[in-house]
């Protein structure tokens, strides 16, 4: 499958469901005073999904200079994601769209070397229901993973979930059972739990299945 790169012009209509999108002059320093705007549109039915490849922009902690700002669908509301500076690695997915715009702005004194930002579409997998995960699905790019509530660990089937045997846990609510629970749990074990409230607040405990000899 061939990958498109789209960066010969300062943003445009983006229709393909994978590519590569760099800044305008990339890897040279981008030009000042930009203000580039793609919208990129995946399949229906898909989400779309970035990943930075390189990213070296100017930098500031509030990125009020040089910055690209991506934004699920349109750009009114809130942001997906702010980026300045240099980021090495990172992932955005829309949240329900399968459009992304994605716009760059530069001002007139400082030019880094810009980016390039591939895209996908990705497809929800926890949201279509065959993940089989016991108690919680993790969306990835690409795939999926299965995690599990505080006081429980991911049994090698990568699927279930176990109470782990004591260990520290700090929320403000929450659940825990003996090892193997709603099942026997194991001989020769010697499990503590140090639960941790926020500074104020009592711990209370409700035993919902208490069975032991």
């Amino acid at each position: 499958m061939s990958i498109g790169k789209y960066y010969s012009v300062c943003g445009g209509p983006i229709y393909a469901d994978s590519g590569v999108i760099q800044s305008p002059r990339y890897p040279e320093p981008y030009p000042p005073n930009a203000d580039c705007l793609w919208t990129v549109h995946v399949s229906e039915g898909y989400q779309v999904a970035v990943e930075i490849v390189y990213f070296h922009l100017e930098q500031h902690k509030d990125c009020i200079y040089d910055r690209v700002v991506l934004w699920e669908s349109t750009e009114s509301g809130a942001p997906l994601a702010t980026l300045c500076g240099t980021i090495t690695k990172r992932q955005i997915v829309t949240k329900a769209s399968n459009e992304m715009v994605i716009r760059l702005f530069s001002d007139n004194s400082v030019q880094k070397s810009g980016f390039e930002i591939a895209f996908v579409r990705e497809l929800d997998e926890c949201a279509a229901g065959t993940h089989q995960c016991e108690q919680r699905c993790v969306n990835t790019v690409g795939s999926f993973r299965c995690d599990c509530r505080v006081g429980y660990s991911l049994r090698p089937d990568g699927r279930t979930c176990e109470s782990t045997c004591g260990g520290y846990i700090r929320a403000t609510s929450g659940s825990f059972a003996s090892p193997n629970f709603p099942h026997q749990y194991p001989p020769s074990k010697n499990c503590v739990w140090e639960i941790e409230a926020n500074e104020g607040y009592q711990i209370f405990l409700n035993f919902t299945t208490f069975n032991v000899e």
